[in-house]
């Protein structure tokens, strides 16, 4: 395969800033895959296309230069897996780099040893400080109620990956993920062989992007698959170690599941697990995140898909929408690409 040509100048690639990719999208008159692609040089898009993106690119920044001039400052509260709080905050030093007017303040609290009652008062501490929150958070009443008195003084709060909706956030920004669960589903049902198939399910603490994607998974089960069931469901609490003796004890006392589908953290667990009971070639495993981990594993043939989404993008859209609430541009949802990884196509960019 050889690697499409760089655009002759590279200034373009090493000051993106705000705009986001679906108003370059829109102006550019092109889909926001397209702009995806050029952002990140890849290839797949001709030269006139390429040059039609950058042109975009350019007048928008033009016009909304003085405002992204402005200093700006962004809290960051994460409270997920260890895995997906390095890909977070990796996206976020991605960000930093982008966006050298833009001071970020992080926090990074791992699963499930949160309490959602402290966590509520982080919310409410770090807020003080900054113009903005991107918040990565369980469901739960004292964490809306934090966020309704922030977004009542003004202050905007983004819901990445996972959304509050009953909190009065400012806006979501992320994959569909009942949309990410149908998909897991009509890859495994097209998978698998048995006339009559048993799938263990995996999940963790109450975040609300898991229930999205069991929702969507169950709806095509039981209107695409009926033939396959939900046998069991076993708690990952977002630890890869907790993972494996909850999926050992599993495969001991029951016989081999046709598939695993893991909405949460602790994908390794479950790998590991199967290949303890020699299971890794018969037992489909699917799950979410693309991250080192879980490419390994797909690379190892263990995992069969995972389910992922540009976290790096989603922080840009995010920023995006604090910057537009601080010059008094009305914040909306954003909804980004689900992206379906297997061996052939998975990588940590």
């Amino acid at each position: 395969m050889t690697k499409s040509p760089k655009p002759s100048n590279e200034s373009h690639l090493l000051s993106w800033r705000i705009p986001t990719i679906s108003e370059i999208a829109t102006r550019a008159g092109v889909g926001i895959a397209t702009v995806d692609r050029v952002r990140n040089n890849r290839t797949g898009v001709s030269k006139k296309t390429r040059l039609k993106v950058l042109n975009a690119l350019d007048e928008l920044k033009s016009i909304n230069s003085n405002s992204s001039e402005k200093p700006l400052s962004v809290g960051i509260l994460v409270e997920s897996g260890i895995s997906f709080n390095r890909t977070f905050q990796a996206g976020v030093n991605f960000a930093s780099k982008e966006l050298s007017n833009v001071k970020f303040v992080e926090k990074y609290l791992t699963s499930p040893a949160v309490d959602p009652v402290a966590f509520a008062s982080e919310i409410s501490m770090l807020i003080d400080h900054v113009d903005g929150l991107l918040l990565v958070a369980r469901e739960h009443a004292e964490i809306n109620r934090a966020i309704k008195r922030i977004t009542r003084t003004g202050k905007p709060v983004i819901c990445v990956t996972t959304d509050l909706p009953n909190s009065d956030r400012t806006a979501y920004v992320g994959e569909d993920q009942t949309s990410a669960g149908a998909a897991a589903a009509l890859l495994l049902g097209n998978s698998i062989r048995e006339q009559n198939g048993r799938i263990l399910f995996v999940l963790s603490v109450p975040f609300r992007c898991q229930k999205e994607r069991e929702q969507g998974f169950r709806h095509v089960l039981r209107t695409e698959f009926p033939n396959l069931v939900m046998d069991e469901t076993v708690c990952s609490h977002e630890d890869s170690s907790r993972t494996y003796e909850e999926v050992r004890k599993y495969l001991k006392e029951n016989r081999a599941p046709s598939a695993i589908y893991n909405v949460a953290g602790g994908n390794t667990g479950v790998a590991k697990a199967l290949k303890e009971a020699n299971l890794n070639d018969e037992v489909i495993f699917i799950g979410h995140e693309l991250n080192e981990n879980s490419t390994a594993l797909l690379e190892q043939g263990v995992m069969d898909y995972i389910i992922g989404h540009r976290v790096q993008s989603e922080i840009l859209e995010s920023i995006d929408l604090i910057r537009g609430c601080r010059d008094g541009i009305p914040a909306a949802n954003r909804f980004t690409e689900t992206l379906i990884h297997t061996k052939y196509n998975c990588f940590v960019s």
